[in-house]
């Protein structure tokens, strides 16, 4: 039957995503610190080595609108003669950064190695994602950069300089939003008038 995708929204992507990279990268055999980034997240008070994921923006997508028109119908209710009627929802691409902090080189080592083999080195991956209606889906992930890697130098006031390890991986997640249902009457009844076709 034709249908359209269920709703997969941000709040979704965001704990799907920092569930997936718990799963894959590991400091020591241990689960690090992974969480949504704020702007103003100070990385000193963070504990390290940790991950963070934050959105840095988002468009709709046509070329992923259904392929079966606007609206398509869901269900007849022949008591009361009405149809129940969804209209195209909206397919939408967020683009999030995946960042890798850590105080040591060695640690920073391990992160980024087990997130890079984690994908045998594939450019995407399918994020575990639970719809509106609870059910079990896939979201695309596709890298649009490779790892970016830099080593930050900030003041500290308990020490002479304070070195952070950072790199960076952007993403395009693909998801979309359900479209309004609504009901619609039902044509029941169809007569014609004779007398018009003689």
């Amino acid at each position: 039957a034709e249908y359209f995708p269920n709703t997969v929204d941000r709040q979704e992507i965001d704990r799907a995503l920092i569930e997936y990279i718990k799963s894959k990268v590991k400091v020591n055999g241990k689960i690090i610190n992974v969480f949504v980034r704020k702007y103003d997240t100070d990385f000193k008070k963070v504990t390290k080595p940790c991950v963070s994921v934050y959105v840095t923006g988002f468009t709709k997508d046509p070329t992923r609108q259904s392929p079966f028109g606007t609206e398509i119908v869901l269900g007849k209710d022949k008591v009361n003669k009405t149809v129940s009627m969804q209209k195209s929802g909206t397919a939408v691409e967020y683009t999030y950064s995946i960042d890798f902090w850590s105080d040591t080189q060695s640690e920073f080592n391990i992160m980024t190695e087990q997130w890079l083999l984690s994908s045998s080195f594939s450019k995407w991956f399918n994020l575990p994602v639970k719809d509106s209606k609870g059910l079990d889906t896939t979201l695309l992930c596709l890298e649009r950069t490779g790892v970016i890697s830099q080593t930050e130098v900030e003041e500290n006031k308990e020490a002479d300089n304070y070195r952070l390890f950072h790199s960076s991986q952007v993403y395009s997640i693909y998801t979309y939003y359900e479209g309004e249902v609504y009901d619609a009457p039902m044509v029941t009844d169809v007569s014609f008038d004779t007398e018009v076709l003689k």
